[in-house]
């Protein structure tokens, strides 16, 4: 799944690839990024050639630069603004329908109290 998030959002881990650093691992050496993080990503080739094109990839320090909390915090907010705005508009209508009931209810017993009495 993250991996299809960084791929969908174009970065590489939570605040950047330093994220895929080990503690141990000198700081001029490349972070250890996973093929997600690499622009020429492509979840339908084999892990072989994945592999291959991730060590390129980190090789040439050529994957994504930023993280991707800003964005997951971007569509997490785009989503559940959407979410909130289809809730309030079924709300809405539902008090809409019961209103429409009622007055049509008082209008059959109206109705009913005519045809009754004649």
């Amino acid at each position: 799944m993250w991996a299809m998030t960084q791929f969908d959002l174009d970065c590489c881990g939570l605040f950047g690839p330093d994220d895929y650093r080990t503690q141990k691992q000198p700081y001029y050496f490349p972070p250890d990024v996973p093929i997600s993080c690499c622009p020429n990503y492509d979840p339908n080739r084999s892990d072989f050639v994945q592999e291959k094109e991730r060590m390129h990839c980190k090789t040439k320090k050529i994957y994504y630069k930023d993280g991707c909390k800003d964005e997951v915090l971007l569509v997490f907010s785009e989503t559940a603004t959407l979410v909130l705005t289809v809730n309030v508009a079924l709300i809405i209508a539902k008090i809409l329908l019961v209103i429409l009931a009622f007055a049509l209810a008082k209008q059959m017993k109206t109705i009913d109290f005519l045809v009754c009495h004649k």
